[in-house]
């Protein structure tokens, strides 16, 4: 494998909080590697750690055969941050030609790749537009554009959807798969399950540590437990189902997913309590796991709970 960014045992403290903790992990050239965990896993200062912003820290960063001293290599990589940070007050092309010239583009050159990106992004209509008068999802498509202006090798995303409409997503992502297949590595942090099993791996970290790097389908193949689903809308479930032998169970939208090592046992002692509740008792049946039951697992018996 390749490397395009390799971390190891990297620490990073801010007062008495330890925000990344002893992580090891690593990027291959051409991969899509997306970083997932709650608010407060690290993800943030894992990201500016990866991109330079924060020069100190304990451990070793190597990205691009670059190793710590990122300051060398910012023309080769990317980052766009959580927060929209071009200039409200500027055209798209304005605010394009102003990121050309900060990475010193050749004028001529610089205008032809402005056209392409606004263009490749969709945005070309509204070339003239105050960026403060886009949408989240045009702004987000606005940032990636300027974020990949000079071509960089590797592209650091800081959940860059996090606010976005589902069909702003959705485009962003095929503009971010197109990138990828042209050869772009992808670091994203995203909080949404369904991008992250859009990533060739995900990182599971929680409390600055990393708790799984594995591709979305080991990880759902190696779930070490059953995953039952209950169709019921009964937010007193959980009550009703007091003292079933059961390991966990959490509400998605209209269903329960229901957590057990002995599948059998657990489905005979719901449906007997539930029979005193209902007429005709909802159905219960074995599903695949899915990345959020890996995640809930994950964050809360860390990855001691999985066979990896």
């Amino acid at each position: 494998m390749t490397e395009a960014v390799k971390i190891e045992k990297v620490s990073k403290n801010f007062a008495a909080v330890k925000a990344v903790d002893s992580l090891s992990m690593q990027a291959a050239a051409g991969e899509i590697l997306g970083l997932v965990g709650p608010d407060g896993a690290g993800k943030t200062t894992l990201m500016r750690i990866m991109t330079g912003v924060y020069g100190s820290y304990d451990g070793r960063v190597t990205v691009l055969d670059c190793t710590d001293k990122l300051e060398k290599i910012k023309h080769r990589i990317g980052y766009m941050p959580q927060q929209f940070s071009l200039y409200q007050n500027m055209t798209l092309l304005e605010n394009l030609r102003f990121i050309a010239a900060l990475y010193a583009l050749e004028k001529s050159a610089a205008e032809v790749k402005i056209s392409y990106m606004l263009q490749f992004t969709g945005l070309w209509p509204f070339k003239e537009r105050l960026a403060g008068k886009l949408s989240g999802g045009m702004k987000q498509k606005l940032a990636l554009a300027a974020a990949v202006l000079h071509n960089p090798q590797v592209l650091f995303l800081d959940e860059p959807t996090t606010g976005v409409d589902p069909v702003a997503r959705r485009e962003f992502w095929q503009l971010l798969y197109t990138l990828n297949q042209e050869g772009m590595t992808v670091i994203v942090a995203t909080p949404y399950m369904d991008e992250a099993a859009l990533c060739h791996r995900i990182l599971f970290m929680q409390q600055g540590r990393a708790l799984i790097c594995q591709t979305p389908q080991h990880i759902i193949d190696t779930y070490p437990y059953t995953v039952l689903l209950l169709a019921s809308k009964e937010r007193n479930l959980p009550q009703i189902l007091s003292g079933c032998y059961l390991l966990d169970m959490e509400f998605f939208s209209d269903t329960y997913h229901i957590i057990t090592d002995k599948p059998e046992r657990t489905i005979s002692e719901i449906q007997s309590r539930l029979s005193a509740y209902y007429e005709m008792l909802p159905e219960i049946k074995i599903i695949t796991p899915s990345l959020e039951d890996a995640f809930i697992l994950l964050t809360e018996k860390g990855a001691s709970s999985w066979q990896q």
